[in-house]
């Protein structure tokens, strides 16, 4: 997954279409270095917000421009 803190937030939300209401689309990115696993190898996404108060921090703001 190191490729992926390589990219930059405008190519990370790429995947999301220019025609998508904007709630559907992402606003806020955030980078991490290796994503947590299950057993079963799948991404565990409880994890990831475990002990994190404030999602915004640190996280990329795709409205504004920049880091939050």
């Amino acid at each position: 997954m190191a490729l992926l803190t390589k990219l930059g937030p405008n190519v990370a939300a790429a995947p999301a279409p220019e025609r998508a209401t904007p709630s559907a689309r992402p606003r806020y990115i955030a980078y991490v270095g290796e994503f947590p696993r299950t057993p079963s190898n799948k991404i565990a996404k409880n994890k990831l917000i475990a002990g994190v108060d404030d999602l915004r921090s640190g996280a990329f703001d795709l409205l504004e421009g920049k880091m939050g």
